[in-house]
């Protein structure tokens, strides 16, 4: 839709929307042009009928803040428990490290023990390897 102007006889103008297609001629549209007031009333009737009464609105908007604010705090301890247990493999991937370099553990059970410990983090759908 485009706005144009239409004057009557007495010079008096009328600002219409009408179909781009037919306005530019590209395409055969029989819509007719509506005056812009009339289309803004008649949305203005569709959004009264189709709009929640103020109470309805209150109540939904209460209990969407209610649930958004406990999948939040779920998230909130999900999210510290996966922290938590990213530490604590990291501190395992820390010590295997540090064996290794102490001569405590040869490299390849080494390697083996860190790889069971990034899988193992992997298995939990998180990644912490820096190696």
């Amino acid at each position: 839709m485009v706005i144009t102007y239409c004057k009557n006889s007495q010079g008096v103008i009328y600002p219409y929307y009408i179909c781009s297609g037919r306005h530019s001629k590209r395409e055969k549209c029989d819509l007719k042009a509506v005056l812009i007031e009339e289309l803004e009333h008649r949305v203005e009737e569709i959004y009264t009928r189709y709009s929640l009464p103020s109470q309805m609105r209150t109540l939904l908007e209460k209990t969407l803040v209610e649930t958004i604010e406990k999948n939040r705090q779920q998230f909130d301890g999900e999210k510290a428990s996966l922290q938590r247990e990213k530490e604590k493999l990291e501190r395992k991937q820390r010590k295997l490290l540090e064996a290794h370099y102490g001569d405590a553990i040869p490299l390849q059970i080494s390697l083996l023990l860190c790889a069971m410990v990034l899988s193992s983090f992997v298995y939990h759908g998180c990644i912490i390897c820096n190696v």
